[in-house]
Order: structure tokens, then sequence, then C-alpha cells
């Protein structure tokens, strides 16, 4: 999933077929239908991802943090705009939301930085 994250950052989800991601991962179409039904699937589970692993970023930045409980919100608060606003070339911003055409965003080096 992580070289679907990063091509889709790269090209943006309408701009890449299965087969170039795929190729991405060294992967054949073959095991990308035995692991997904089709790319908005894969798209899907690459935003749960990317999602479960910035709010567990946050969480545990909350938790680390010293001080009042507002300072905790802050720290939490301020991860997530350095993910997503001060660092904006972490994200994907082709993605669209479930329920509408927006786009949302993506962490490719959040997920390699927790790899590590």
């Amino acid at each position: 999933m992580l070289a679907a994250i990063k091509i889709y950052g790269e090209r943006g989800f309408r701009n890449c077929s299965v087969k170039t991601v795929c190729n991405a991962a060294g992967l054949t179409e073959r095991y990308f239908y035995e692991s997904f039904s089709n790319g908005e699937d894969m798209l899907q589970q690459c935003f749960r991802l990317v999602t479960s692993e910035l709010i567990l970023t946050m969480r545990e930045t909350a938790e680390n943090a010293v001080g009042h409980p507002r300072m905790r919100v802050r720290a939490a608060l301020l991860t997530y705009l350095v993910h997503r606003v001060i660092d904006s070339d972490w994200f994907f911003e082709s993605m669209p939301a479930a329920d509408q055409g927006g786009s949302v965003g993506c962490a490719p080096k959040l997920l390699q930085s927790r790899s590590t």
C-alpha cells in the first residue's frame, strides 16, 4: 500500500491505473485483485491506513505533552497542522471524499517514519 500512496501522491488517484500501482509495487495485477476488489478499494484502504497512522501520532503527541489539558490538545492539533498544512507535500490531494467530489489528504512520509 505504501507504493500506492506514493504513486497517488505523485500523480493523483485519477491518473493512476491498477497496472501503474502494480508496477510501482513490483506486483502482478493478479496479486492485486486477490487483495483488492478494484482501484477504489485500494484507495479506501490507503486512506484508512494513513488516517489511522495520523490519529495515532496525534494521540501519542497529546499523551506526551506536559501541562494543562489544553496543551495536550494544542500539541495534537499542531501535529495535524504540521502534517497537513506546513508539509502539505506529504499529502495527496486527489483522493475523492466518500460522499462528495472533494479531496482529503494522505501522509506517506508519516507512514515511512512510523515503520523505521
